[in-house]
């Protein structure tokens, strides 16, 4: 007999999808009789399925969901099988969702619940997706298990290497870039205290490339240009620290259980703060962030020696 369902959908980002993952997660623990699938981002459905968290992941930019995007309202017809073995549908919205994704789903015999974020609520997107999920599974009669039980990814917390820092000065926003040169000022300060580390930098930083090629970098301190998802995620996994913008790659880090320094733009922070163990420096403007009070947090996470 063909296990039981349920569909799980989740757009846009790295980052839109981490803050979903342990609402993810919570379904996971509750419902171990049901397969979860996941339409998402090809690259990031693959990471959450490559650790565990669902079963199976379907690329949102396939045809046959396309209807979840429209303007006008048109059933899933071209997904009707995933639908019928579906025990519920549950989406995740940033803002209020499309007009076609309730019909769309409706159809299906499948409990529908979407989920969109209420600004009233003032919490953090990861926060308040969770406890509507967690309303949700309480609903079943099924058991809960608190926010930080679901917030890491699975296979992520393996051994670390003790002197080893991961850098990201890159966003999607240039708004929320910190300076390039700062960046490269805490890894001199890094370096001097025995770290050693990668600088990562993907397509979204292609602007900075000209210039990390004239860099030399410290003793045992290498540039990663463009590595693949699971590459970064692995990297993060073996990583004792991590310095980065408001961005996809920081909640990644936060995601594996890394110690986080994020620098954030004050207006992003109480939505989009990374969960797990994040220290988060604001400001108005990243630029008004000093790379002294970076470094000065940095040392007051370090090791006494």
């Amino acid at each position: 007999m063909e296990r039981k369902s349920a569909l799980l959908l989740r757009l846009g980002g790295l980052g839109d999808i981490l803050i979903t993952l342990p609402s993810l997660m919570l379904l996971r623990k509750a419902f171990p009789d049901l397969d979860l699938h996941l339409v998402a981002r090809e690259d990031i459905g693959a990471l959450i399925r490559d650790a565990g968290v669902v079963a199976r992941a379907f690329s949102a930019d396939e045809a046959r969901w396309s209807p979840l995007f429209g303007d006008s309202p048109r059933s899933l017809e071209r997904s009707a099988q995933t639908l019928s073995s579906s025990d519920f549908v549950i989406a995740w919205f940033q803002k209020n969702p499309p007009p076609s994704v309730r019909p769309a789903l409706s159809g299906s015999a499948a409990e529908l619940r979407v989920i969109a974020y209420d600004p009233g609520a003032r919490l953090p997107l990861s926060r308040f997706f969770f406890g509507r999920t967690r309303e949700f599974v309480l609903s079943r009669g099924r058991a809960v298990f608190d926010f930080d039980e679901c917030a890491l990814l699975p296979r992520a917390e393996g051994p670390r290497e003790k002197a080893f820092a991961v850098i990201h000065p890159g966003s999607g926003n240039p708004r929320k870039c910190w300076p390039l040169d700062r960046f490269l000022r805490i890894i001199a300060f890094l370096a001097e205290r025995g770290f050693t580390g990668a600088l990562l930098t993907g397509e979204a930083e292609e602007r900075l490339e000209r210039h990390l090629e004239r860099i030399s970098f410290p003793p045992g301190w290498r540039w990663m240009r463009r590595p693949d998802l699971r590459a970064v995620a692995g990297l993060l996994s073996s990583a004792a620290l991590y310095v980065g913008n408001d961005s996809g790659v920081t909640h990644l880090a936060a995601a594996c259980g890394t110690k986080v320094f994020a620098v954030f733009r004050k207006e992003f922070e109480a939505l989009w703060t990374p969960f797990g163990r994040t220290v988060v420096l604001s400001a108005e403007t990243v630029e008004d962030i000093t790379w002294e009070t970076v470094a000065a947090a940095i040392g007051r996470g370090l090791p006494k020696p």
